[in-house]
C-alpha cells in the first residue's frame, strides 16, 4: 500500500521495469522532484490519493495560468506533492488481479466515456464515479471490449502483472490504462485495494473470467489467510 499509493513512485518502478506510463512532473510548493518534458494538455492531480479525491473535470488544464491555479489548489487542499501527467488521449481500460505465486490478469473492463456531455473532459474524474444522478454519472458506461485486437489485450495484461509483481502487491490489485486510437497502451495508475462493489469494475472483471461476486471475495480471503500459514 505504502508504495502503490505513491503516484509518482509506482510509475518510477513501472518505467524501470518497461511498464510504458505517460511523462510526469511531480512539483511541492515550488520544487521540482521529477521532471519529464511534457506538452499540454496535462493532467493534474495529488500525489498521494485514490477513488479519484483531487480529480475532477478541472484536473485537465491547457495553459500556465491554469496549472498554476491547480497546482495552487491542490497544495491548499492536500499540502502534499502534485503530479502533472501527460494526457494520453483515448479508451479508459481497466483489469482486475489476483493471486500471489501465480497471480492471474481478469478480462479487460472499459469505461466507455465517449457519451459525456460535449466539451467534458473525457477523463473518469469525481462527476463520473460519484455523483450519482449527474449527467456524466448517467452518460458513463461499462462493458467488456470486444474489439481490441488480441495483441493488445494480452499486452495490458501482461503489464497489469508485471505492475503486481514490481509493485510486491498482495492478494488483489487494479490497474488503470489508457489505449490510444493506434493502440498503444499507457498504465495510468496502480489500484492495491480496489473497490470490491458488487456492480464494481473489479468485480466486472471477475465475472468475465468465470467467477462470482461471493467467489471472488472468498478467493481473495482464502489467499490473504494462506500467506499466514491458515487455511480457510
Amino acid at each position: 500500500l505504502s508504495l502503490a499509493m505513491d503516484k509518482a513512485l509506482t510509475k518510477k518502478v513501472l518505467q524501470f521495469h518497461g511498464v510504458q506510463t505517460p511523462k510526469f512532473v511531480t512539483v511541492f510548493r515550488g520544487r521540482v522532484d521529477w521532471a519529464h518534458d511534457v506538452e499540454f494538455p496535462v493532467i493534474v492531480k495529488p500525489v498521494r490519493e485514490d477513488g479519484s479525491m483531487g480529480i475532477d473535470f478541472s484536473a485537465l488544464v491547457g495553459s500556465i495560468k491554469e496549472l498554476m491555479e491547480r497546482i495552487d489548489a491542490l497544495h491548499a487542499e492536500f499540502n502534499h506533492p502534485v503530479l502533472i501527467e501527460q494526457y494520453i488521449e483515448g479508451r479508459e481500460i481497466y483489469v482486475g488481479v489476483i493471486g500471489n505465486a501465480q497471480p492471474e490478469a481478469f478480462p479487460l473492463v472499459e469505461l466507455d466515456l465517449s457519451q459525456l456531455p460535449e466539451g467534458t473532459p473525457k477523463i473518469a474524474g469525481q462527476e463520473v464515479k460519484w455523483q450519482e444522478g449527474s449527467q456524466a454519472y448517467r452518460a458513463t458506461k461499462s462493458q467488456i471490449p470486444e474489439d481490441l485486437p488480441r495483441e493488445v489485450v494480452e499486452s495490458i495484461q501482461t503489464a497489469a502483472l508485471t505492475g503486481f509483481q514490481a509493485l510486491q502487491l498482495r492478494d488483489y490489485a487494479r490497474f488503470d490504462f489508457r489505449v490510444t486510437p493506434k493502440n498503444t497502451a499507457y498504465l495510468i495508475e496502480a489500484n492495491p485495494n480496489p473497490y470490491l462493489y458488487s456492480r464494481d469494475l473489479y468485480i466486472q472483471g471477475a465475472r468475465a473470467s468465470g467467477r462470482t461476486h461471493p467467489q471472488t471475495i472468498l478467493e481473495i480471503v482464502d489467499l490473504a489467510l494462506s500467506r499466514y500459514g491458515f487455511a480457510a
